[in-house]
C-alpha cells in the first residue's frame, strides 16, 4: 500500500467488539495501521464527513439503525472509500444487499483472524483504486472522442484566423495601431491553437516527437522561462541541477509537465507565497508490489516530484484533480485542464503520477518516467530567418479560405503556388502534366477522396513526388501512418508562416 499508515475507521456500537478489532490489529505487523472508533450512527456520519480515513469496517447492526443505511446515505453523498461489512452472523440476503450496496466485503464477527482482516483491507483498498482508474480510463475515452470531433473543424477556424493574420499583418505600417490589433488576434489564435492541443493531449490524440531527453535539462530549461511569470513571494528551489537520466519523451510534452505542475503549486500559494521544490532522481524497483502506482512495472525510472507549501487539497476532491475541466480555481483563472494534461501526458510516455496532500501542509506531485540508456542528439539551432524558395506547389485544401491563405502565404515566400479545393480535380491536374509541380501540400479531411487516399493515387503516379499533409485533426491518419505510406512531413493545423516554411524546405531539401 502507498501510504506508510492505513487510516481504517471502525464504525461499532459494540465497546467488546471495538476491543477485539483492536488486539486484532496489534497482530498486525506487515502494516501500519491508524484505527479510530465511532460508536453510533451519528458519530460515523460525523468522521466520514471529515474524509481522513482509507477504508471502513461497518458493523451491520447500529443501535435503531442498520449499516445498509449508513452505506446508501454515504454512497449518496459521494463517498468514494471502500467499506467492510462487519456482520454477528452469516445471512445470505443481507451479505448480497450489502455487497450490491457497493462494500468490498463482508466479515463474519467471531471467524476473523488478524490475516483475513489485512488481506480483507487490502483487497478492498486495492480494488476502489482500480474501480476509480477504470472510472477515469472512462472519463478520458469520452473527452477524447469528444476533443477528436471538435478538433478538426475549429483548427480550421483558427488556422484561417491565424494565418490571415500574419498575411494582413505583413501589408500594413509596422507602426500603425492596426498592426497591435492584429498582434493581438494572432497571440489569441495560437492560445487557441494550444488549448486543443492540450486537450487532444490529455485525451491522447495528438502526435508526439519522442527523443531521448536529459531531464534534468529540460527542468531547468522550463524554470527559466517560469521564474519571471512567477510573483516575488514565491520561491522556487531547484535540485535537478547536474547531469541526470535520460527519458524517451517529446521535450515540448515534457515542458508542459513541469510548467503546469508549478503553474498549479504557485495558485495554491498565490495568497501568502511559500516555496516550490523540484527534485529529480533515479527509482527502480524490482517487485510488483514495490510500485509507487498501480501502473508501473518493474524497472529504472526518473522521478520528478513537484511540492509547494500552499493549502494542500482537501480530501474529498483528491480523487477528481485529474478529471478533465475540474477545477477549483474562479471563473476566468483556469480552465481546468491543467493537470488532465499532465496525466495525459506521463501515461502516454508510459509513466505515472501521484499525489499527495494535506490541509494546510501543501501538495507533492511525483512523476515516474521510464529511464533508458541513450544519449541526447545535439539539436540545432532555429535559423532566425523564414526560409524561402522558387520551386512549385499544388496547395489542396476543400476550404476556400484556407486555399486562398495558403497560396498567399507561399507566394510570399517566394514558390510558385497552383491551389485547389477538391482532391479530384488536383489529382486530374497531376495526371495531365505528372512532373508540372515539385511539392504538394493536402489537407487530410476532405470530400470524394481524402488526403490518404490522394496521395496513394500520386505516387502511383509520380512515387518520388514530395507530399506534406496537413490535418486539423484524422482518426484515419497520424505521422507514423503518413510516413508508412510515402507521404514526407504531416503537420497539424493550424500551422504559423515560419512553421509551414521550415517543413517545406526540409522536405524539398531532403
Amino acid at each position: 500500500m502507498e501510504n506508510s499508515s492505513v487510516r481504517v475507521l471502525l464504525i461499532e456500537d459494540d465497546e467488546d467488539d471495538c476491543v477485539l478489532v483492536r488486539k486484532l490489529f496489534s497482530r498486525i505487523t506487515t502494516v501500519s495501521y491508524d484505527l479510530q472508533w465511532a460508536p453510533t450512527y451519528k458519530a460515523a456520519l460525523e468522521a466520514i464527513g471529515n474524509n481522513r480515513h482509507d477504508v471502513y469496517l461497518l458493523d451491520y447492526q447500529l443501535g435503531d439503525r442498520t449499516g445498509l443505511e449508513l452505506l446508501h446515505e454515504m454512497n449518496g453523498n459521494g463517498s468514494t472509500v471502500p467499506v467492510i461489512l462487519l456482520t454477528g452472523h452469516a445471512d445470505y440476503e443481507v451479505d448480497v444487499e450489502v455487497m450490491r450496496a457497493g462494500a468490498s466485503d463482508y466479515l463474519v464477527k467471531g471467524q476473523i483472524s488478524a490475516d483475513l482482516l489485512e488481506r480483507s483491507i487490502r483487497y478492498a483498498i486495492e480494488r476502489k483504486r482500480l474501480e476509480r482508474q477504470l472510472r477515469q480510463a472512462q472519463k478520458m475515452e469520452a473527452i477524447g472522442t469528444l476533443a477528436g470531433g471538435i478538433a478538426h473543424d475549429f483548427n480550421n477556424v483558427l488556422a484561417a484566423i491565424i494565418g490571415f493574420s500574419e498575411i494582413a499583418a505583413e501589408t500594413i505600417p509596422v507602426d500603425s495601431k492596426a498592426q497591435s490589433s492584429l498582434k493581438r488576434i494572432l497571440e489569441a489564435g495560437i492560445r487557441g491553437r494550444n488549448l486543443i492541443r492540450q486537450i487532444l493531449t490529455f485525451s491522447r490524440q495528438s502526435e508526439q516527437e519522442k527523443e531521448p531527453l536529459q531531464l534534468s535539462l529540460v527542468v531547468e530549461e522550463t524554470l527559466e522561462l517560469l521564474r519571471a511569470s512567477l510573483p516575488s513571494t514565491i520561491d522556487i528551489r531547484c535540485n535537478a541541477a547536474g547531469r541526470s537520466g535520460f527519458v524517451l519523451a517529446d521535450v515540448g510534452q515534457l515542458q508542459q509537465v513541469v510548467l503546469n505542475l508549478c503553474t498549479n503549486a504557485a495558485h495554491a500559494m498565490r495568497e501568502g507565497g511559500g516555496a516550490i521544490t523540484i527534485d529529480l532522481s533515479d527509482f527502480s524497483f524490482r517487485a510488483p508490489g514495490e510500485a509507487p502506482h498501480s501502473l508501473l512495472q518493474p524497472g529504472a525510472y526518473l522521478k520528478l516530484s513537484v511540492s509547494d507549501t500552499g493549502e494542500g487539497i482537501a480530501g474529498d476532491i483528491l480523487d477528481r484533480i485529474f478529471d478533465p475541466f475540474f477545477t477549483t480555481k474562479k471563473q476566468g483563472e483556469g480552465t481546468g485542464l491543467g493537470l488532465s494534461v499532465v496525466l495525459g501526458i506521463v501515461e502516454s510516455h508510459g509513466g505515472a503520477i501521484t499525489v499527495k496532500s494535506e490541509l494546510g501542509k501543501g501538495s507533492v506531485f511525483a512523476v515516474y518516467l521510464p529511464r533508458v540508456v541513450e544519449a541526447r542528439a545535439e539539436a540545432s539551432g532555429e535559423d532566425k530567418e523564414i526560409p524561402t524558395g522558387r520551386e512549385r506547389i499544388l496547395f489542396i485544401d476543400d476550404e476556400e479560405a484556407l486555399a486562398e491563405m495558403g497560396e498567399a502565404i507561399l507566394a510570399s515566400l517566394g514558390y510558385e503556388v497552383t491551389t485547389r479545393t477538391g482532391s479530384r480535380d488536383a489529382l486530374e491536374l497531376l495526371k495531365a502534366d505528372p512532373h508540372r509541380f515539385d511539392l504538394i501540400v493536402t489537407d487530410q479531411t476532405m470530400p470524394e477522396m481524402t488526403g490518404v487516399e490522394l496521395a496513394g493515387e500520386i505516387l502511383a503516379i509520380k512515387a518520388d513526388m514530395p507530399i506534406i499533409m496537413c490535418t486539423g485533426f484524422s482518426h484515419l491518419v497520424d505521422a507514423g501512418k503518413a510516413k508508412a505510406i510515402g507521404i514526407n512531413a504531416f503537420v497539424m493545423k493550424p500551422v504559423t508562416k515560419r512553421e509551414l516554411a521550415t517543413a517545406i524546405r526540409k522536405v524539398l531539401d531532403e
